[in-house]
């Protein structure tokens, strides 16, 4: 017998409608929380009520700058996400965006990855391996991680010890920049 697959697998644009049908259940969620009417949203939102509604009614019209336009109405911000849930051929859907705001929560709120890695006293490092983010994790898990894989790069590691967040970020720029 073969597994059902969720309806988005059928097309980008279902998925499209799936994701963007999540946003707009967020929205009204936090309308709901606000007791905000819809005119109120709209003004906030500075479009019509009429817009209001053609876009709560057919989300897949939604673009980018909608989006984030009614999410800053709902005094919200959006992100957008890309994950490896192991589904690559998309037979159980997206995932909810209620999952990722949860964890965020749940994390403690991190506003970067130097947070959310961080040390006991709040430095990190963000490791560069060509153009690519190798990872982001506490000094000792780096050379740990750096000793198993890339011992040519263990000498930058160790003149970042030192280093503040700050003067860290400007140097893994210019070391970018300069490659």
């Amino acid at each position: 017998m073969e597994k059902l697959k969720h309806w988005t697998h059928q097309s980008a644009d279902n998925f499209v409608y799936a994701i963007a049908s999540d946003f707009v259940a967020q929205i009204e969620t936090r309308m709901e929380q606000e007791g905000m009417d819809r005119k109120t949203f709209a003004r906030k939102a500075q479009v019509t009520p009429g817009r209001v509604s053609q876009f709560m009614n057919n989300p897949a019209s939604l673009n980018l700058r909608s989006i984030v336009k009614y999410a800053f109405a709902a005094d919200r911000k959006v992100a957008i996400v890309t994950y490896d849930d192991k589904d690559p051929r998309n037979e159980r859907g997206p995932i909810d965006a209620g999952v990722f705001s949860a964890c965020w929560q749940q994390a403690g709120c991190p506003r970067d990855l130097f947070e959310v890695h961080g040390t006991p006293n709040g430095q990190a490092i963000l490791v560069f391996i060509g153009q690519k983010p190798y990872g982001t994790c506490s000094y000792s898990n780096v050379l740990l991680e750096i000793e198993k894989s890339r011992k040519d790069i263990l000498p930058t590691i160790n003149n970042l010890e030192q280093m503040t967040y700050a003067e860290q970020q400007k140097t893994e720029i210019e070391q970018r920049a300069s490659n």
